[in-house]
């Protein structure tokens, strides 16, 4: 066992020997106390600590003493004892000196009182001292590499963020252009330009997949097509009639053109269904969808997409469209939805052909040929309106040859024998040469042109509107862009009861002319027709403004008067 000196417990003791001295007496080298060391090195009484506060403390180890001194929970002047009477200070034990000169270079001495558990703790603790420990590092350099690696983390992060934004918006730029330049090449609605607009709405797709306008005109430029192959194969059925030579051939085609359709509106249905996932009130998507299940005939979803379009966009074309298709409404009531589709959207050249389509299954061939004309007036080449007016014309002309059979029968069954001319009639008609020589002298000075409108303009004058458009379109083959004559034929179509055929003529001559008066007061009267008060005085008030004193402001001047006097 290690013995250790009975007054400071230190352990570097020397054994002495002499007459004089008790068998196996000790000397501390440290402190010069001599005794007699008792078995197992146990010290015979518990050590006292007087603190400088007057407090007194007994514990049986000087290793308790050592923790309290690193602790800080004893001073330097705290002085101790293990029999009451010599009181020795901490800071002259050479053992627990360098204790106390690593508190003060750490400076953090602080006296506190002993807790109870901690007290208790180190009563338990055997007696001796442990060798120094070293004083915990700092772990301020951790903490940099901490902060630093944070830090460098956090910016990556926001950087990765910001780049995904700029990509993100980029690509949706980059969409919206494709979109964009897409629905100018949809509205010709020609055969190359319906399929250039599905390329490059697939594009747009591809560029920005989350970009929902993209997907809802990819879904219409899709229908669009379908909607051309559809008509290109009722079209070959009606014009099996004039050329029945390839019968087998035209209907593999015909099956070949559906069987095509089909895939595209089911494409075009998909395509439409993930732009309503997108954004539910896509007002395209939901028309797309509609029109499907119109087709379809799935009433209740129809009438869902239907009813999302009107609290959308309350004033859309659709109401028109679905309303001008439904076959449980009468023909009027149809025909005038087909108007007031066209005068709303008069560039929608499709939907101009389906009205054809409508009109043809009715034998109204007139209004047809007129509804054409107005298609190749604005897409010359347009493949499906040359084919139809080709086929319009030659069934307006079997119907002109069965009525002429018609009348020629009846006259030969009322035959009638014809007066023989007389002498006074002769002498008329030689008396009436000169003056027709006169007149036509008279005509001579008049221009191709001049003469054509003014022709025109005299028989729309007595009533005969049909003779007057032939006129006009005389004078549009030799000047496609007089608007003299394309008022005028806008007048005809008024006539004729044809008002989307009468609007877009009046409205190419305005975007030639915005202030021609002619124009102006066609389409007074046409939406004095339609009930539209506001227009109509809007475009006669113009009138008046452009020519107060023109021959028919007197006319025009009546027609504000008893609109402005209506409720």
């Amino acid at each position: 066992m290690e013995t250790r000196c009975t007054h400071c417990g230190a352990t570097t003791l020397v054994e002495l020997e002499g007459e004089d001295t008790p068998a196996q007496s000790m000397q501390c080298v440290a402190c010069g106390e001599t005794f007699v060391p008792v078995r197992g090195g146990l010290l015979e009484n518990r050590w006292v600590l007087n603190r400088s506060n007057g407090e007194q403390l007994q514990f049986d180890s000087l290793l308790t003493l050592q923790a309290m001194v690193r602790s800080g929970q004893v001073s330097p002047d705290d002085e101790i004892s293990r029999t009451g009477q010599a009181w020795t200070k901490l800071k002259d034990i050479v053992e627990l000196a360098p204790l106390f000169q690593e508190q003060e270079s750490d400076q953090t001495f602080a006296p506190r009182d002993i807790p109870e558990v901690g007290r208790d703790a180190a009563f338990k603790a055997p007696l001796g001292f442990a060798q120094p420990t070293a004083a915990p590092k700092a772990k301020s350099g951790h903490n940099v590499l901490v902060f630093l690696g944070a830090l460098i983390l956090g910016a990556a992060a926001v950087f990765a963020v910001h780049h995904y934004q700029q990509e993100h918006n980029l690509q949706l730029q980059k969409a919206k252009i494709f979109v964009d330049d897409a629905r100018r090449q949809l509205m010709q609605d020609t055969e190359h330009h319906i399929q250039s607009s599905i390329e490059a709405f697939r594009r747009s797709v591809e560029v920005a997949p989350d970009y929902a306008p993209a997907h809802a005109w990819l879904a219409l430029s899709l229908m669009a097509r379908a909607d051309a192959l559809l008509f290109d194969a009722w079209l070959g059925e009606q014009e099996i009639q004039w050329d029945p030579g390839n019968v087998g051939i035209d209907e593999e085609r015909q099956k070949r053109l559906r069987s095509e359709a089909t895939s595209r509106l089911e494409e075009s249905f998909l395509t439409a269904t993930r732009a309503a996932g997108l954004a539910a009130d896509s007002v395209e998507a939901n028309f797309v969808l509609a029109d499907y299940y119109q087709r379809q005939e799935k009433v209740h979803d129809f009438r869902r997409h239907v009813t999302r379009i009107k609290i959308v966009e309350p004033n859309h074309l659709s109401r028109h469209y679905f309303e001008a298709l439904s076959t449980a409404r009468p023909l009027e009531a149809r025909l005038i939805s087909w108007e007031e589709l066209l005068i709303n959207g008069p560039s929608q050249n499709r939907m101009r052909l389906k009205m054809v389509r409508f009109l043809l299954e009715n034998k109204d061939y007139a209004r047809a040929l007129q509804e054409v004309d107005v298609v190749l007036s604005k897409a010359p080449a347009h493949r499906f309106a040359a084919r139809l007016r080709g086929h319009v014309v030659k069934l307006k002309a079997l119907e002109a040859e069965q009525a002429a059979q018609a009348k020629g029968l009846e006259k030969n069954s009322e035959a009638v024998d014809e007066p023989a001319p007389t002498a006074e009639s002769a002498t008329t008609a030689q008396v009436s040469a000169p003056e027709e020589k006169k007149n036509r002298r008279a005509r001579k000075r008049l221009s191709p042109l001049q003469a054509l409108l003014r022709k025109a303009s005299k028989s729309l004058d007595a009533g005969e509107p049909t003779k007057a458009m032939a006129f006009y379109r005389e004078a549009l083959v030799i000047k496609s862009d007089n608007i003299d004559a394309l008022a005028g034929l806008g007048f005809c179509y008024l006539e004729q009861g044809s008002l989307p055929a009468a609007y877009s003529a009046f409205e190419l001559v305005l975007r030639q002319a915005k202030d021609f008066s002619e124009a102006h007061r066609g389409l007074g009267k046409l939406w004095r027709k339609r009930g539209n008060k506001e227009k109509a005085l809007k475009h006669f008030k113009h009138y008046l403004k452009v020519l107060p004193m023109g021959s028919h402001a007197a006319s025009v001047r009546t027609a504000i008067m008893e609109l402005e006097a209506q409720p």
